[in-house]
């Protein structure tokens, strides 16, 4: 079984609610590779509870924290190049 990144440890700490539980999360980024500005990339981590799914990552600086609500989804693609 895989170490619980360090990320959903903080996620948990700071931002999970008293009747939410961490159901899965995987390492992941958010941006452009060579984006700047709100394109920067961001790696850290995707994680889903029983009401939302957030992307969280937590810096030495401060932390990017994007949440969409379940109830909003309403499909999912997935892209893969070069084995991410």
């Amino acid at each position: 079984m895989t170490k619980e990144s360090k990320h959903v440890t903080k996620f948990r700490e700071k931002h999970l609610k008293p009747n939410e539980s961490v159901i899965a999360w995987g390492d992941g980024y958010i941006g452009e590779m060579m984006g700047s500005g709100d394109k920067t990339q961001h790696n850290g981590v995707l994680i889903v509870t029983e009401t939302l799914v957030a992307f969280y990552r937590k810096g030495f600086i401060g932390e990017v924290l994007e949440t969409i609500p379940l109830k909003s989804i309403t499909s999912i693609e997935r892209k893969s190049t070069l084995g991410h």
